[in-house]
């Protein structure tokens, strides 16, 4: 079975625990809700729930390649780290310090930038102007 595999899994056993359209109870957000909690909560309003910070460090590379880290918003950190979930995981702990896998897991890095910004920005506009097309075009 391979990450990305195993990562998809973990993904859709995630949402099957949660009912549909599920959001936010606090924000209305629609992703990384953290399923064990009621009302649900997404990752941001949960840890300040929890009074705990709402940014938290992230390894775009993994640790393994490289120590910087970037602030993200809890429910961000919580998408990337899932996407690294999905990478090999040769790439991802990198035990010998290869620098070819160091590379590939800038590459994949980027690519999850890149999703990231599909699912969480352009996806969600593309729908938006579809259900307000519904309503009729207003022109020609």
């Amino acid at each position: 079975m391979t990450g990305g595999f195993r990562a998809e899994a973990r993904q859709v056993a995630r949402r099957l625990r949660l009912p549909a359209h599920a959001r936010c109870s606090q924000c209305g957000q629609e992703a990384e809700l953290v399923y064990r909690r009621r009302p649900l909560l997404c990752a941001d309003c949960h840890a300040s729930a929890r009074g705990r910070s709402v940014i938290e460090a992230q390894h775009p590379l993994g640790i393994a390649n490289d120590p910087a880290t970037i602030p993200l918003r809890a429910s961000a950190h919580r998408y990337f780290t899932a996407r690294q979930h999905g990478w090999n995981q040769d790439t991802l702990k990198n035990p010998r310090g290869c620098r070819r896998l160091r590379d590939a897991a800038a590459l994949l890095a980027l690519a999850d930038i890149n999703a990231f910004l599909v699912d969480r920005i352009a996806l969600p506009k593309a729908r938006e102007l579809e259900r307000r097309h519904a309503g009729g075009c207003g022109h020609a």
